[in-house]
Formats: C-alpha cells, sequence, structure tokens
C-alpha cells in the first residue's frame, strides 16, 4: 500500500511540475544559484568561482548584493553544494534538469519521513504518513521549486530514520552522519536539527550511546571538511560565504529580531507564517494521552521542538519570500509523524466522528497545498512575461544595465547569451556608462523599473557627452522600462 501511494504522490508531483514555467522563479534565490550552476557547467575545474561580467574583455565588478567580488571572479552568498549536485543535471536538461533535485529531494523526504515512523513503531501506516507529509506541511512548495530545501530535510529525514531503526550498524551511523553533514551544506539551519537529534537521542525506544554519536558526528565532520577547507582556503572563511553573510546580522539588535521573527512564524497568518502554510500541524500538539500505542513520541516531540528554538534563536531573519517558515522545514520530519499520530488517534477513538475529522483535517491540508501552488505558478507566469520582455529587448551578446538588484536573478536562463552589469549609485552608474562608450560598445540596453529604480535617471545616470535612449518600451510586470542606448561621440 505505502508504495502504490508514494508512486500515486510521485505522479502528482510531476504532473504539478509540469504545469509551471521553467525558466523563471517565485523569488530571486533560485536566480542566483542558476547562476552558479551555470558556471560549474562551464568551469568544471573551478566550479565555486563565478565569471564578472565583461565589458571588451576586461572583468567588470558590477554585480548584485548576493555576489561578493572576489578579485577577477565572484562567489554567490549562497550554499555552494546544491550548484555544484545541480550542475549535471542542468547540463543533461537545460531546461527542467535544474527542478530534478528538488522534486527528488521531495518524494524522498516523504519516503524517509514513512521510514522513520515505521522504525520507531511498525504499528504506524506509512502511507498515512506520507499523506500527512505530502499535505500537512510546506514541503510540496519547495519540492517544486529550484531551492535546496527539499533535498536538505530528505537528508535530515534519512539520517534520523537510520539513527532510530533497531539493529542500526556501525554503517548506519556512518551513513547517518553522512546525511546530516549534507543536510547542514545544503541548508545551515539543519545543523540546529541535527543538534536536536542529539539531545534527543537517549529518548529514542533503542537509544544510542557515546561510542554511537562519535561515529556519525566524526562522519558529518568529515563530509563538511572538504568544502570547509576550500572556503577557508581560497574565501578566506571557515563558513562560507552564505553563513558568514548571515551571521553577520544576527548580533545586530537580536532580541528585536527574535520578536519580528516570532510574529512572522507564529502569530500571524502572513504566507510565511506556520499557520498560514501548515495549519494542520496544530494537531503536532495534540493531548492524544499517554494510552497512544506509537512509541518514540518523546523523541520526535522534543527534536521538533528543540530544533524550532534553536532555529528561532539564531535565525538572521524570518526567511523573506517565501511559502511557510522555511527555515523550520527540517522540524517538520517529527511534526509530520505527530500529526499522523493525532489523526490516527483520534479516528481510533470514535471511528466515524474520528474519521470525519481525520479527512477533514487532510482535505483542509490539500486546499492549503492547492493555494502554495496557484501561487508558485501565479508568480512564475508573472517573471516569464518579464523575462521574456527582457529577453526580447536585448539582443544575444548585448549588455544589459539596470539598478535593480533582482533583475539579474529572474532573468538568470538569459546570463549565458546576456552581460548584466548591476549598479547601485550614480557613481557606478556614471562608471559603467563611460566604460560602455569607450569600449564601443554597440548594444547596450538600460533597464529600470517606474516604481522600483533607487537612481533617477536624469541626474544619476548621465555622463558627458550624454548618451541618447532610441527605443523605449515597458511593461506593467514590476513597471519594467527598458530603453536601447546610443552612445554620442565625444
Amino acid at each position: 500500500m505505502a508504495a502504490v501511494v508514494w508512486c500515486v504522490l510521485a505522479a502528482i508531483v510531476a504532473l504539478l511540475a509540469r504545469g509551471l514555467p521553467p525558466r523563471t522563479f517565485f523569488v530571486g534565490d533560485p536566480g542566483v544559484k542558476l547562476i552558479a550552476a551555470q558556471n560549474a557547467v562551464r568551469h568544471p575545474s573551478h566550479p565555486l568561482d563565478i565569471d564578472l561580467p565583461q565589458i571588451a574583455g576586461r572583468p567588470a565588478p558590477f554585480v548584485d548584493r548576493f555576489f561578493r567580488v572576489h578579485g577577477d571572479h565572484a562567489h554567490a552568498k549562497m550554499p555552494e553544494l546544491f550548484p555544484l549536485l545541480t550542475a549535471p543535471l542542468l547540463a543533461w536538461f537545460p531546461v527542467r534538469g535544474p527542478y530534478v533535485l528538488p522534486a527528488l529531494g521531495l518524494l524522498l523526504a516523504l519516503a524517509a519521513i514513512a521510514a522513520l515512523g515505521a522504525a520507531l513503531d511498525p504499528r504506524r501506516s506509512p502511507a498515512l504518513l506520507m499523506l500527512v507529509a505530502m499535505l500537512a506541511t510546506p514541503l510540496l512548495f519547495y519540492g517544486l521549486e529550484f531551492w535546496e530545501h527539499a533535498p536538505a530535510v530528505a537528508a535530515a529525514a534519512a539520517a534520523t530514520w537510520l539513527l532510530a531503526r533497531p539493529g542500526r550498524t556501525d554503517r548506519d551511523l556512518a551513513v547517518a552522519g553522512l546525511l546530516f553533514g549534507v543536510s547542514i551544506l545544503l541548508r545551515p539551519e539543519a545543523a540546529c536539527y541535527a543538534a536536536a537529534c542529539v539531545i534527543a537521542i537517549r529518548l529514542l525506544p533503542h537509544p544510542a550511546g557515546v561510542r554511537d554519536l562519535a561515529i556519525a558526528i566524526t562522519a558529518a565532520a568529515i563530509t563538511m571538511a572538504p568544502l570547509t577547507f576550500v572556503s577557508s582556503l581560497h574565501g578566506g572563511t571557515w563558513l562560507g560565504d552564505h553563513v558568514s553573510a548571515n551571521m553577520s546580522h544576527i548580533t545586530s539588535q537580536w532580541l528585536q529580531t527574535r520578536a519580528a521573527v516570532v510574529r512572522a512564524w507564529f502569530g500571524s497568518s502572513a504566507r510565511e507564517s506556520l499557520w498560514h502554510a501548515a495549519p494542520v500541524a496544530v494537531f503536532a500538539v495534540w493531548p492524544i494521552g499517554s494510552g497512544s500505542p506509537h512509541r518514540g513520541r518523546a523523541f520526535l516531540a522534543t527534536v521538533a521542538a528543540v530544533s524550532i528554538a534553536l532555529v528561532t534563536l539564531t535565525t538572521p531573519a524570518d526567511g523573506g519570500g517565501q511559502w511557510g517558515p522555511r527555515y523550520l522545514l527540517c522540524a517538520f520530519v517529527p511534526l509530520a509523524i505527530l500529526v499522523a499520530d493525532a489523526l490516527q488517534a483520534i479516528a481510533n477513538a470514535r471511528p466515524r466522528a474520528g474519521l470525519c475529522v481525520a479527512a477533514i483535517a487532510l482535505a483542509a491540508g490539500a486546499f492549503v497545498q492547492r493555494d502554495a501552488y496557484k501561487e508558485l505558478r501565479a508568480t512564475k507566469q508573472t517573471y516569464e512575461r518579464a523575462v521574456t520582455f527582457v529577453e526580447g529587448q536585448s539582443p544575444p551578446g548585448g549588455y544589459i544595465v539596470t539598478d535593480l538588484f533582482w533583475l539579474d536573478e529572474i532573468a538568470a536562463v538569459l546570463h549565458p547569451t546576456r552581460t548584466f552589469l548591476v549598479v547601485t549609485n550614480a557613481t557606478d552608474a556614471q562608471t559603467v556608462m563611460r566604460m560602455l562608450r569607450d569600449a564601443g560598445a554597440g548594444s547596450v540596453t538600460l533597464m529600470r523599473s517606474r516604481d522600483e529604480s533607487p537612481l533617477r535617471f536624469a541626474e544619476d545616470w548621465q555622463i558627458d557627452p550624454p548618451f541618447a535612449v532610441v527605443h523605449v518600451a515597458e511593461i506593467p510586470e514590476r513597471t519594467l522600462v527598458s530603453g536601447a542606448i546610443r552612445f554620442a561621440p565625444e
């Protein structure tokens, strides 16, 4: 039965994925990851060094704020492992390849959650566990977008299953540590989940000892060491650009940030809140009583509570554009099992009424997933129109100059064929224009927004002699305005 349910869910995921525009994203972050993956395909010998844009063959350090300029190249301020894993898929399947790993991560996470629940107590229904994980958590949304969250959750869930399974071997413990290391490299907040598992490990039906923990922790450290060493040797930071950039914000207004995060995740009905994206999760704290037949609930509850607390105490922000509290996604591994336990207990206590309650809860979760999918599709369709506009207004091989930090991210699919130059102030804007003029650039397109551009066109962009805008076009999406540039001779 469980295998049939998993296959049905896999088919649903495939159908949903086919209904989404593949060239654009829900927010800009996946675009940064795509640029990094494109670079890894082009330069497999130095995949983490991202090419700077060039003007007349010379590197120009005009990139958006999610890249750090380092000499003649840049580094993405994002986890490094995900673009590296995506690069082969992007090379093999240029259009849909980037979405294979997230979808696979979702499906493996569903299987691992079911396996974990059954390992703690074989009387749990794997089919119900997969349905709850699919319908009552935000995992589906992240399995359909080009983001590393779903693979990170899959690795964390599989690692927890290997720790919890009866009769585990030293090999199981080593692989669990490896998977925890992979999960942390994909999403740093997974370290909070791994720490929660260590804290709660004595609560397992088959507790692990100090030796077991030593094997798992050693394997995790060995897994993380290569990228950590590369970051230290080349980038000058042990934690990598992503973690270092975020850690720099933690100590600033720490208490105010904690209050804002708690309000966003637990005290509102906004899109990033738990109650908006996973209202069925409330059943995780349902008082089902001491007579519950399911073992391992103390372990699951402790892991969920500790990981949520640790993330809340250390996160630099609420996660920005998203569906649900994405930094808490690993916590949905134990939460999904606890919700399934509660629904099963309710159904067992009063068969008719309880089954109705469980069915209504799952149906409510399905409607939430429907809303998430509709919003994901609508946003990607909007940005698809924006990408089509940028593509049509800038010929291949041309330069695109913009003061919109997000434009090169949402149009990341165009990076191999256009040169994006992103400026943040008037000095940089004028410098870029002079460099393009002096290089004799024949095709330059200025992309701005009537509502969002921080620079003033008449005052901040003009150089002497002034350039002329010979063609103007605009679209309502983000009020984008395009202008073809012609430079006057000196």
